[in-house]
């Protein structure tokens, strides 16, 4: 079986935006415009909910129905939260799939890459489903650890309770990172034939959590670079639309979400275009090419 190269594997982000500038721009563009009507959408119930919780600030004289009616916007923005964190999340998985499919299927081009297919629900309903089983097995697992603080901690030993809560989150959090490396290749293998492969990504990435995070962290390295280059030219180009940020910082200022429609805004989406697009074909590459170099050409022939 071939191996994982990090370099090569870091490296088809770039090499893809390199071979196909207008598809990563496509998918910028693709971003930028769910991000402003995502934006859009929440807009009346966000203001809905300033104007309620300005009703409710200390000091104001409010009636016990006052205050219950107050309750209506904050229950009905976190369901629109809630909602809209479910169509972003398939939003991101149609996205990624698009990368996985530019490596894998390059042939497949029509409509950017870009698919509502089965690979992307079951993609979906393999992500929510993991997303309960590790909160529930984390939540098993920390068990013990919460009992041996609670009675470290009934015997006056602040320092071992403290330090069994340290390892007990450093060590969730190392088998959550672990857990998501060894099922990274799920994404690209259902992309490729269109099935569901979680006991054959499972087994794939044997042997490969080490390179895998390698090439994850490198990626975090280049987003944060990315990312505070954007930040930069946002900056100097005045799109931050920095007066409205400090305003919102000032206490007893109701924080508002600044309009999007503006020629400062406007020119802040444009510039977020390149920058959405190549974040996304560095982060999702890397792990369609890594699944590409450990594969035979036949999945089958990987597991015979």
């Amino acid at each position: 079986m071939a191996g994982i190269s990090i370099g090569d594997s870091i490296g088809e982000g770039f090499r893809l935006i390199r071979r196909r500038p207008a598809l990563v721009l496509v998918w910028g563009a693709a971003q930028v415009v769910w991000s402003v009507a995502a934006t859009e959408i929440m807009r009346p119930t966000y203001t809905g909910l300033q104007h309620s919780m300005a009703a409710l600030q200390p000091g104001a004289a409010v009636q016990p129905e006052q205050a219950m009616a107050g309750l209506g916007p904050l229950l009905g923005f976190e369901g629109q939260m809630m909602l809209l964190g479910l169509a972003s999340g398939l939003v991101a998985l149609i996205f990624s799939c698009a990368v996985y499919r530019a490596v894998l299927r390059p042939q497949a081009s029509a409509f950017a890459y870009l698919r509502l297919g089965s690979a992307e629900f079951l993609l979906g309903a393999f992500w929510v489903g993991a997303l309960v089983v590790l909160f529930l097995g984390l939540i098993v697992a920390m068990i013990p650890i919460v009992v041996v603080a609670a009675i470290a901690s009934v015997a006056h030993a602040p320092l071992l309770t403290g330090l069994l809560v340290v390892v007990g989150y450093v060590g969730a959090i190392v088998v959550l990172v672990w857990v998501i490396l060894r099922l990274s290749f799920v994404g690209p293998m259902m992309v490729e034939d269109g099935k569901f492969h979680l006991t054959d990504a499972w087994r794939l990435t044997r042997g490969q959590a080490g390179a895998l995070f390698l090439v994850g962290l490198c990626m975090f390295v280049i987003l944060l670079a990315v990312a505070a280059v954007h930040f930069a030219i946002s900056i100097a180009t005045g799109t931050m639309q920095l007066q409205t940020l400090i305003q919102n910082l000032q206490p007893g200022h109701a924080a508002q979400i600044p309009p999007l429609f503006t020629p400062a805004a406007l020119i802040g989406h444009l510039i977020s275009i390149p920058f959405s697009g190549c974040s996304l074909a560095i982060v999702a590459a890397p792990w369609a090419k890594a699944y590409q170099g450990l594969a035979q050409p036949d999945v089958a022939a990987t597991f015979a």
